[in-house]
């Protein structure tokens, strides 16, 4: 690893077993795909490289052990993947896979693995907290520890960095050509010719960012003539969400990101009124601006209230009190390109022709987290940047009505985010029109 600070690149310092070990992610786990085999030169037929293949894992104490084996089928193919439970999270940091030995058949194998740079890291902290490097660079390297029992001299140990070896002559000769001179920024290199086979592969860790975004939507809308009302199905879908879903979800559980309790503060327009005869539903999150429930990640409303005439505006206020059923704490969580928490919720309201109003009325909603743990983003601020670009949209009779809900003193706290929509049915303006022309043609029979 290597951190950019002092207006440049500066010197790799490698890693130890304190620095980073095996994890598994969202995008990919751990395995081995190996192919082994002679073909009979008789028949054709593949003959699979007999004996156990062993995978052996580095520890804390800087030791190779044995973790498991396998062998090949009949074809001569494996494909191994290790338990996740007995390998991420135990601190190796280094894993390779041992032939049998003695094999002479044809070897193809793919090594797929994951590593995470641990948060506590002695190298990565004294480059960001001591260097005050901005960024950072890995590398990361792999080898061939081979043995050549081809020669009528060997077998010959080609040797790696730890284990030097003796090198070939006659035929093979051009093998100690074909190795490094030493890792980078490293003066105790691999000698040249001990590595058959050198590969690196280098990523730039970045910091993720994150954001925070609301949005009500109409769902449905019911027109019930026989008692002159509209039934309206709404949908509130507020979230966090972080530009990765690269980091595991238990560092993400320990951070304690997920909002695993919510409370929605909803503002009706003046005549509607929640209707608790129909469904109320939640979910955990779909990801931003997803309005449909989210069937993996359950949820429950815990309890809601309705405040008639909230703060003198003649509106009802209806405040709905949400928690994850998820059975891991700190596990509402949904991963997929980004990485989401917070929930969406369904629920009824009811109005009456008459409460109608002939211009769209502006409906005013907020989200806090429940363990008001401030949000990060353009809509989630402390001041009436938290209102978005037109404030406007939020006064009611010219005041900000919806400002410390929770009544803990804070006008408009970095947990909570607004969004404020406008409110007309659908069919309001053709039965608008039509209820006018009947009360004129026929004053007094109403």
């Amino acid at each position: 690893m290597r951190g950019y600070y002092d207006g440049g690149w500066q010197e790799y310092r490698k890693l130890g077993a304190q620095d980073y070990q095996i994890w598994y992610t969202q995008k990919g786990s751990v395995y081995f795909d190996v192919t082994a085999y002679d073909i009979d030169p008789e028949t054709g037929a593949h003959k699979p490289q007999a004996g156990v293949f062993t995978v052996q894992v580095k520890n804390s104490s800087n030791q190779w052990v044995d973790y498991d084996s396998f062998t090949l089928d009949s074809t001569g193919h494996a494909l191994y993947e290790p338990d996740p439970s007995g390998l991420a999270g135990r601190g190796y940091y280094g894993i390779r896979l041992k032939t049998p030995e003695g094999m002479t058949s044809h070897l193809t194998m793919k090594m797929n693995v994951w590593y995470i740079v641990n948060g506590t890291s002695p190298v990565a902290r004294d480059l960001l907290d001591n260097k005050g490097a901005t960024d950072l660079q890995i590398v990361n390297h792999s080898t061939n520890d081979l043995y050549l029992s081809a020669s009528p001299e060997g077998p010959y140990h080609l040797g790696n960095a730890e284990t030097p070896g003796t090198m070939p002559a006659g035929e093979y000769a051009w093998i100690a050509g074909t190795g490094i001179t030493g890792y980078p920024g490293e003066s105790d290199g691999v000698p040249a010719g001990y590595n058959h086979a050198y590969r690196s592969a280098g990523n730039t860790p970045r910091k993720y960012s994150q954001n925070c975004y609301i949005v009500k939507g109409l769902l449905q809308e019911e027109d019930h003539q026989e008692t002159h009302s509209f039934s309206h199905q709404w949908s509130i879908a507020p979230c966090e969400y972080m530009n990765t879903s690269a980091i595991p979800r238990e560092v993400l559980q320990e951070m304690e990101y997920s909002a695993d309790t919510g409370i929605f503060y909803d503002l009706l327009p003046v005549g509607y009124h929640l209707d608790e005869n129909r469904p109320i539903e939640v979910s955990g999150s779909s990801g931003a601006s997803a309005l449909g429930l989210n069937s993996t990640l359950p949820a429950s409303v815990t309890n809601y209230t309705v405040t008639p005439n909230f703060r003198g505006t003649g509106r009802d206020l209806v405040t709905f009190h949400v928690k994850s059923d998820r059975t891991a704490p700190h596990d509402n969580l949904f991963i997929s390109q980004y990485t989401y928490t917070g929930y969406t919720l369904h629920f009824w309201t009811k109005v009456s022709y008459f409460d109608v109003e002939e211009d769209p009325v502006r409906n005013l909603c907020v989200y806090q987290r429940g363990d008001k743990r401030a949000m990060v983003g353009d809509v989630a601020f402390s001041d009436m940047q938290g209102y978005g670009v037109d404030p406007a949209k939020y006064l009611v009779n010219g005041e900000y009505v919806m400002k410390d809900l929770d009544d803990s003193g804070v006008e408009h706290p970095k947990s909570a985010m607004y969004y404020s929509t406008p409110v007309h049915p659908t069919t309001v303006e053709t039965l608008q029109d039509g209820l006018y022309k009947y009360v004129r043609g026929n004053s007094g029979a109403w």
